[in-house]
């Protein structure tokens, strides 16, 4: 038995001596020895002991025996075929692969989970690297390119596969110079910086997940001990924190990772610190002390490194002469320290801090320090003089100083010209910089969240707390920075509104609005005031909102970067437009905004916002192919970004559900929206999906004729909706759930969460007509419900008259409850007329359909009404033709079907078949 603090001494040490073999685990065994023999016994022990359970086949990442794992070679997995192993370890194997779908040809790098770890604490952490690498999309990182579960059960990702050298072989074997080391490592850093932007912590940092590509391109690894701060309900951060302590690499560990303490991005700068001390001294910080696992933990805890440019002196037994590192670095031992003195002695030294906020605050801002020494330029890692800045501006200058004399005449003579160049590239020098501050202050409040998110004496933070912690953070921080603070909150209410916290989202976009008054910057002036706008119209004042939205626009014209930020407010424009039914205008701001989008520089993927947007606005307008265009390339977009398990996935999944069902075709829609609920959930255990996503994957259930699994999450929705503060969404959900409880026979439940959403449209500033219009077409269906037929056909011509402002699907819809009504009140010439309105529409909207569920729901209506005028033939045909289309788009079980056929009994016909049969 070992106690608490030997075990945590000797977990590392085991995982350190683990990965060496042969001749280099006995001789790390004999170094540790020297300086601790009890110690060197207890791994040497553990060491016999699983070399003899692994010659026993026992644990060893496969049910088979050893020599079957050459038997792989060949497997297909997914849409690849197994070619060579490229690694094992603890948590599995990785191996190369070719695609052998025929669709296209490559290689990837397939991870199979060890068959051991199914079930385990293992596959948890196998299934969060891969959740992780969706979230990440960057040039510098390994992508995810696809996951599932193989044939024989084995959890496996399907990753980039990459084919280079660890960075500091890479340097070394090509005596690179300091400053291209430097260089190469600025792109570590964007990869380090894109995951903090994501709010994931590496946390393994090291030069063997690393490479480098032939060409020279850096290549990030192996998330598989990362940390993340959303997805994390109560104990899941304490099971992330304590597998990264077993997991982690002591040479390249934070103080705080090895004291046990909280994980923030502040320890991957620390990791990013040792692995550049490394690259540019061929020397670990912690110098000999890394031969004794004690001693590098003193090392790292409490011990001071030697300044990188002391460093490569210092000779160690054992290691390359200060002559053999000088070579690798293309320069001589003196001439070595020298360039490493000064700034990047500074640099490094910060980086190393043992106090995680003495560090740089990003991996961006030791970029931008590690920049400035390549520009010679002044760094921020070290306290500024006027000799020093005189000293970096002549190293900037040396030819233009030079010629200084020469050039007085032309200066003069040059005047007015300069001076023009002075304030251009002032201008540009201030939005450089502007744009800098904000990715550090960003980066801050990213570090400030993750380190937050931390559970204090076993106790989760729920996300309102932490976000609440924001906002304080940003008044104390950015309070002499009225432009930056209003960013940050700008940031923290886009939170506020993906975690359904509609109310704060408010009430911050207000505090950034009255912020933004006092600012020069135009464009986020704009971007304020429309997404406050936005936030007007979700308390159901639309109308006042596009005031609001106009004139932000009119404030654009004065923005320096007037694409983007038209972009943004276009967005929330369609947005808006749609809510008050102007549905024209939703139309015509979206595609300005994907035209924006489309024409400005920037990363891949950018558009799909804009897409997103786009696509339910063409749904609304009733255009159909235009819309099925871009949800298909937004989709698409997301899927080649390894985005496909993503919130930004959800809600296209989501909207896209929403898309078909509105063209009718609900068989197709309801897969889409369980994937879109399933992976909200996934990654937001406090706050799962949202009501707009759990309505609907409850309406398409429900039209399917699955009542019972749509009630739950209904209810779920009015739940959370009610706590919103969104009257429009708190409505929608109300009245969804009526229908489902009406269907299931609680005609009482039904009446009163229509008399809720009656009161909620009451109570709201200025409610649309088209809200209106939802309730009373589901009044409509309450009133058939209880019998009372011309009420139901009063409620529903009312909502058919709301609706008459509005898009195709709410006009369709509102009809199709309008003839429903008057069949069932025996108007039959009325609902004749009514439904034969609604079948234009509905095949309008069909495009290159073939069958929907809104066709079908027309020719039921018509059918009826044509029987019930006595022309029985041609009423049959309406009916079969119903049938057709409704057995197609929602299937045998659907109330909508069951009662086709229940008419086509009543009518004569008996027989339920298409024509076409």
């Amino acid at each position: 038995m070992f106690d608490k603090e030997r075990w945590t001494r000797l977990s590392p040490l085991l995982q350190q001596c683990l990965a060496l073999e042969g001749a280099e685990r006995a001789a790390w065994l004999d170094r540790l020895r020297t300086s601790d023999a009890a110690l060197a016994d207890e791994v040497a022990a553990l060491l016999a002991e699983q070399e003899a359970l692994q010659r026993e086949g026992f644990l060893d990442g496969t049910a088979l025996p050893r020599s079957a794992t050459v038997s792989l070679v060949g497997l297909v997995v997914g849409d690849y075929t197994l070619r060579s192993p490229l690694g094992q370890g603890g948590m599995g194997s990785v191996w190369l692969a070719d695609r052998s779908d025929g669709r296209f040809s490559g290689q990837a790098a397939i991870k199979l989970l060890n068959i051991s770890l199914i079930g385990s604490d293992g596959e948890a952490r196998f299934r969060r690297e891969g959740n992780f690498l969706a979230r990440l999309r960057h040039s510098h990182i390994a992508h995810l390119i696809d996951a599932g579960v193989s044939e024989q059960g084995q959890p496996y990702l399907v990753l980039e596969a990459v084919h280079g050298e660890a960075i500091d072989r890479y340097c070394d074997v090509r005596a690179l110079a300091v400053d291209d080391r430097v260089r190469l490592f600025l792109g570590v850093l964007a990869a380090v910086a894109h995951a903090h932007a994501s709010l994931i912590v590496h946390r393994d940092l090291k030069p063997s997940n690393v490479l480098v590509t032939s060409d020279g391109q850096v290549k990030l690894l192996d998330f598989g001990v990362a940390k993340l701060l959303e997805a994390q309900g109560p104990g899941a951060m304490t099971t992330v924190t304590r597998d990264g302590r077993s997991m982690l690499t002591p040479e390249y560990a934070s103080p705080e990772q090895l004291k046990g303490e909280e994980i923030t991005t502040a320890t991957d700068v620390y990791a990013l610190g040792v692995l550049l001390y490394v690259l540019l001294s061929g020397r670990h910080p912690a110098a000999e002390a890394i031969r004794s696992a004690v001693e590098l933990v003193h090392a790292v805890v409490d011990a001071t490194a030697l300044p990188v440019s002391d460093a490569v002196s210092q000779g160690l037994p054992g290691e390359e002469t200060a002559d053999a590192i000088a070579a690798r670095r293309a320069s001589t031992p003196r001439r070595l320290a020298g360039a490493l003195r000064g700034d990047l002695d500074n640099i490094v030294a910060k980086a190393l801090k043992k106090n995680p906020s003495e560090r740089y605050a990003s991996a961006e801002a030791m970029a931008d320090d590690l920049l400035r020494y390549l520009n010679h330029e002044p760094v921020r890692a070290r306290a500024d003089s006027l000799g020093y800045r005189a000293r970096k501006f002549a190293s900037r200058n040396r030819l233009a100083l030079g010629a200084a004399s020469f050039a007085v005449l032309a200066l003069v003579a040059g005047t007015s010209v300069a001076v023009w160049e002075a304030r251009s590239a002032s201008r540009q020098r201030d939005r450089a910089l502007a744009q800098l501050q904000l990715a550090e202050a960003t980066n801050d409040l990213s570090g400030f969240l993750l380190s937050e998110a931390t559970p204090s004496a076993g106790r989760p933070i729920s996300n309102a707390d932490l976000l609440a912690r924001g906002e304080a953070m940003v008044d104390r921080r950015f309070a002499d920075d009225p432009a930056l603070r209003a960013q940050m909150l700008l940031t923290l209410a886009d939170r506020y509104h993906e975690n359904q916290q509609f109310d704060n989202w408010k009430r911050t976009l207000d505090r950034a609005e009255e912020i933004t008054r006092t600012v020069e910057d135009a464009g986020l002036r704009a971007r304020v005031m429309c997404a406050r706008a936005l936030s007007v119209s979700e308390k159901g004042d639309p109308q006042s909102a596009l005031l609001m939205m106009d004139e932000a626009l009119r404030t654009l014209d004065a923005s320096p970067d007037r694409a983007a930020d038209e972009a943004a407010c276009r967005v929330y424009e369609s947005i808006t437009a749609r809510q008050k039914g102007d549905i024209t205008r939703a139309v015509a701001a979206g595609e300005r905004a994907l035209a924006l989008e489309d024409g400005r520089p920037g990363p891949v993927g950018h558009q799909i916002e804009a897409l997103s947007d786009l696509t339910i606005a063409y749904v609304a307008a009733g255009r159909w192919t235009s819309a099925d265009a871009t949800s298909r390339r937004a989709i698409e977009l997301l899927e080649a970004q390894g985005r496909g398990q993503t919130r930004t996935a959800a809600i296209m999944l989501s909207n896209r559900s929403v898309q078909l069902q509105d063209a009718g075709q609900y068989q197709a829609a309801v897969p889409l929206a369980e994937r879109a609920v399933r992976i909200a959930r996934e990654l937001d255990e406090e706050n799962g999906a949202s009501p707009s996503q759990l309505t609907t994957l409850a309406t398409g259930l429900q039209i399917v004729g699955r009542p019972r699994e749509a009630q739950p999450l209904f209810d779920e929705a009015v739940e959370k909706a009610r706590k919103g503060g969104s009257p429009a969404r708190l409505v929608s959900t109300l009245v969804g759930a009526a229908l489902v409880h009406r269907d299931l026979g609680d005609l009482q439940t039904a009446s009163r969460l229509l008399k809720e959403a009656g009161s909620a449209i009451d109570s709201s500033a200025g409610a649309a007509p088209q809200t209106r219009a939802l309730l009373d077409r589901h009044l409509a269906r309450q009133a058939l419900a209880e019998g009372d037929t011309r009420k139901a056909v009063e409620l529903a011509q009312h909502a058919a008259d709301e609706a008459a402002a509005y898009g195709p699907p709410v006009v369709l819809s509102a009809g199709l409850g309008l003839a429903e009504a008057q069949n069932a009140d025996g108007r039959y010439a009325d609902a004749r007329v009514t439904a034969e309105r609604c079948l234009q529409i509905a095949q309008g909207i069909l495009g290159d359909l073939k069958h929907s569920y809104n066709v079908g729901r027309s020719h039921l209506e018509l059918g009826v009404a044509l029987a019930g005028l006595g022309d029985l033939p041609t009423g049959r045909d309406h009916l079969n033709q119903a049938l057709e289309h409704l057995r197609a788009c929602v299937g045998p079980d659907a109330p909508s079907t069951r009662r086709a056929l229940q008419q086509l009994d009543r009518f004569g016909a008996g027989q339920g078949s298409s024509p076409s049969k």
